[in-house]
């Protein structure tokens, strides 16, 4: 096909203006001459504006003035203002062309959890801050296994909206990093009437944990019921505490490491050994009276010499007694100097060495670590959300979230 613009002396009488003409040859026949058509204007850009009309001002700038990540987490009680932004949002990201249609779908976080083909346009999970407490259950691990999917196989059709309480959804995207990165948030005023608000305390003093038969160690209490968390060490034999600076690690590696000092119950005769670089676990009632910096160890060289006296320990241990390796900053630390252990770490199957681990992050996909690299080990995951208030984090028992408070130990 050939183009050009000409004044054709065969139209010039009865249309003096310039054309758009082709020539169309078809096989070995005569070329044909035909007019193409003008182009379309381009469509006018939304009123971005007008379609969000009813909704909040500052809502609704927070909306469309940079709609990447387009999924969204609204903090705050559910009410139809949310609905409203919603619908709204759905027609603004329709007018762009962003997504195929505007159809807004509100259900529970249920949904997720049945066998349902979710629709496409706009899903609004209106109690989606039930996924971090207990009343979500093994169901609630389900929905979220399910969201996760659901935006790795369709990406933005449909456009993702969670509400609910700030504090659980906070705690909700700390415990699914692969969540984190695709949403983002904002911020809704409460309503004067409507769900309870979290039920857990500011602080928590030590004094007021329970004192358990079993053994366990508690560390805190759950969101609601104010029941007591244990952690049971003959069940998950280890534990990863993460987060960022301040938001408690230390705190609950100091909990733990005080009631194995103890040594009530069947925590009797345990073995404590402390790596920490950072000096904060560098306190006199943490240590034994014999050989302290045998169990104590916060340079490179300590740290060695530490893990050739905990093999030690392990290899002359009597069959009751239980080893706990204590790390904070295991991200700071260099993992070589635990490769040694990694074949004990392998075998767990006799319960007599526990990891205790606190690090900013859980380890990156792909990434080895003679501590925390193997899939046959059972760890349970304490995530510190970094919420305002320290303390605060979601414990994950093989899918099995709580939303707690961790107790004050100093």
């Amino acid at each position: 096909v050939r183009y050009r613009r000409q004044r054709q002396r065969c139209i010039r009488d009865s249309s003096p203006d310039d054309r758009r003409v082709a020539y169309l040859r078809s096989g070995s026949g005569a070329p044909r001459l035909f007019e193409l058509t003008e182009p379309p204007d381009a469509a006018a850009p939304p009123d971005v504006a007008a379609l969000g009309t009813g909704v909040d001002a500052g809502i609704w700038s927070a909306l469309t003035n940079s709609p990447v990540p387009r999924h969204v987490v609204y903090e705050g009680e559910y009410n139809a203002t949310m609905v409203t932004a919603a619908r709204q949002y759905g027609r603004t990201l329709t007018a762009m062309g962003l997504v195929p249609h505007d159809s807004l779908t509100t259900a529970s976080w249920t949904v997720l959890a049945e066998e349902t083909e979710v629709a496409d346009g706009v899903l609004l999970i209106r109690d989606a801050d039930e996924l971090a407490s207990s009343v979500a259950g093994e169901r609630g691990r389900e929905a979220i296994d399910t969201l996760r999917t659901l935006l790795e196989q369709r990406g933005d059709n449909p456009v993702v909206i969670l509400c609910g309480d700030a504090v659980r959804l906070r705690a909700l995207l700390a415990a699914e990093p692969a969540l984190t990165k695709r949403f983002r948030t904002i911020g809704f005023p409460r309503p004067p009437t409507g769900k309870a608000p979290l039920d857990l305390p500011e602080l928590l003093p030590r004094s007021r944990l329970a004192m358990t038969a079993s053994g366990g160690v508690p560390i805190g209490i759950e969101d609601g019921t104010h029941a007591p968390v244990v952690l049971d060490f003959g069940r998950e034999p280890n534990l990863l505490v993460t987060g960022e600076p301040g938001s408690g690690r230390t705190n609950v590696l100091y909990l733990i490491a005080t009631m194995l000092r103890r040594g009530l119950g069947p925590n009797a005769g345990t073995d404590s050994f402390i790596v920490d670089p950072g000096g904060a676990l560098r306190r006199s009632e943490l240590l034994p009276s014999e050989s302290p910096m045998k169990r104590y160890a916060n340079t490179s060289s300590q740290i060695r010499s530490l893990v050739l006296h905990l093999l030690e320990t392990i290899d002359k241990r009597p069959a009751p007694r239980r080893v706990f390796l204590i790390v904070d900053d295991h991200d700071l630390v260099d993992p070589t100097v635990f490769a040694r252990l990694s074949l004990h770490v392998r075998d767990q199957k006799g319960g007599f060495l526990h990891l205790v681990l606190a690090r900013r992050e859980p380890l990156p996909e792909g990434e080895r670590d003679p501590l925390i690299s193997f899939r046959d080990q059972r760890f349970a995951h304490l995530r510190m959300t970094g919420d305002p208030v320290p303390g605060r984090a979601v414990l994950d028992r093989g899918g099995d979230l709580r939303l707690i408070q961790t107790a004050a130990a100093f």
